[in-house]
C-alpha cells in the first residue's frame, strides 16, 4: 500500500469573507486531522489548507479519499465551507527527502574559500586580483562572501602551481623531464614534456586526444 502526503487549499469566494487566525475552529480542524492522518494545518485570511498523510493503492483514488478526509474534518470543526482550490501530492518518502534538502545556498566567507582551495588568506586575495576568480555575492562588513557552487567551478579549472614546475621523471623513457613547454598544430600547450622525441610525440599526442574528448 502506497503511503501519500496531500496538500489540500481552500480559498474564500468572497475576500470580505476571511478567517480569523484565532478562530477555535482551526485547532479543531488541526486535532480532527493530527490523530490518524498526521495533519497539519494553516489558517487564516482569504484561505485555508490542510496537509495529510493516506495509504492507498491506487493514485488515481489518492486526490479522492484526501479530499473528503480533509472536507469531512473541515465541516465537523466548522471550518468555512469554502471550494477547493488546489491540491498538491507527493509520496511520504519523497516528501521527507525534500524537507531534508537544504533550500537555499551555501555561502562561504574569505575564510571558508581559502580553506577549501588550501591557500592563505594572502594567496586568496593574489587570486582575486588576477582578474579570474568569481565575484563575491556581496561584500558585508565581516567581509566577502561567495556561493559555494561558483567557488567549486573554479577549483576545476584552476591551475593551482604558479611558476616553474618540478621536474619529474617521464614514464616513457625514465629519464627527468625538463620545464619545456611547446605547442601542438592546434594551440594545445603541453607543459613538462620529455626531450626524447619519441616521448614529444606521444605527450602531443595524448593532449590532442584530450582535446577531441572535450
Amino acid at each position: 500500500m502506497g503511503s501519500w502526503s496531500v496538500l489540500v487549499e481552500a480559498r474564500t469566494p468572497n475576500d470580505n469573507e476571511q478567517l480569523a487566525e484565532n478562530d477555535p475552529a482551526i485547532d479543531r480542524f488541526f486535532e480532527l486531522l493530527w490523530a490518524d492522518y498526521a495533519g497539519a494545518v494553516s489558517a487564516g485570511g482569504l484561505y485555508w489548507s490542510a496537509r495529510v498523510s493516506v495509504d492507498v493503492d491506487d493514485v488515481m483514488a489518492v486526490f479522492p479519499t484526501a479530499v473528503e478526509v480533509v472536507e469531512k474534518a473541515a465541516a465537523e470543526a466548522g471550518m468555512p465551507a469554502w471550494p477547493i482550490v488546489r491540491a498538491e501530492l507527493v509520496t511520504d518518502e519523497e516528501l521527507t527527502m525534500q524537507l531534508e534538502r537544504p533550500n537555499f545556498p551555501w555561502i562561504l566567507g574569505a575564510a571558508e574559500v581559502a580553506d577549501r582551495l588550501g591557500v592563505s588568506k594572502q594567496r586568496l586575495s593574489q587570486l582575486r586580483q588576477a582578474g579570474n576568480f568569481p565575484e563575491p555575492i556581496r561584500t558585508l562588513a565581516s567581509g566577502p562572501i561567495w556561493l559555494a557552487g561558483a567557488i567549486d567551478s573554479f577549483v576545476e579549472t584552476w591551475d593551482r602551481r604558479p611558476g616553474r614546475r618540478r621536474p619529474t621523471r617521464c614514464p616513457g623513457c625514465d629519464v627527468m623531464r625538463g620545464e619545456i613547454r611547446t605547442l601542438v598544430p592546434n594551440g594545445v600547450r603541453v607543459d613538462q614534456v620529455c626531450t626524447n622525441p619519441e616521448c614529444v610525440l606521444r605527450d602531443q599526442r595524448v593532449a590532442l586526444e584530450r582535446e577531441v574528448v572535450r
